[in-house]
């Protein structure tokens, strides 16, 4: 097992011809659609990648359990803010989730709304 330092897709399935798994901490944090782009490399490479609005809308049945149990939602969205690191959009998607998850009583529209941001800056479903 290797740990730490591996930050792109092409570096992680390189190591892991030597090594029985790597483990990604900060890279899977600012990026957390390598995990995606990852798991599918490893485990089902004839699978298309899901968008990353898919994998966040899968997301949303976890998230309405945990915000219905009490957790607030800013501690659900502040591992989300790099899911759109890079993309058209993800300012405004990271500033909608910064802004109004703190909110008390926030649910899961606050992430419709980021995602919403999004879509229409990038013209399609993102």
């Amino acid at each position: 097992m290797i740990n730490g330092g591996l930050s792109a897709l092409h570096a992680c399935l390189a190591e892991t011809e030597q090594v029985d798994g790597v483990m990604l901490g900060r890279a899977a944090y600012h990026d957390p659609y390598l995990l995606h782009r990852l798991d599918r490399a490893l485990f089902e490479p004839q699978r298309d990648l899901l968008s990353r609005g898919e994998l966040l809308r899968h997301l949303q049945p976890y998230a309405e359990s945990q915000l219905a149990s009490g957790v607030a939602l800013k501690h659900l969205t502040r591992h989300l803010l790099g899911l759109f690191a890079g993309q058209p959009g993800g300012r405004q998607y990271r500033q909608i989730l910064s802004e109004q998850a703190p909110r008390v009583g926030s649910d899961w529209s606050v992430v419709e709304n980021a995602l919403n941001a999004v879509e229409v800056l990038q013209g399609k479903a993102a």
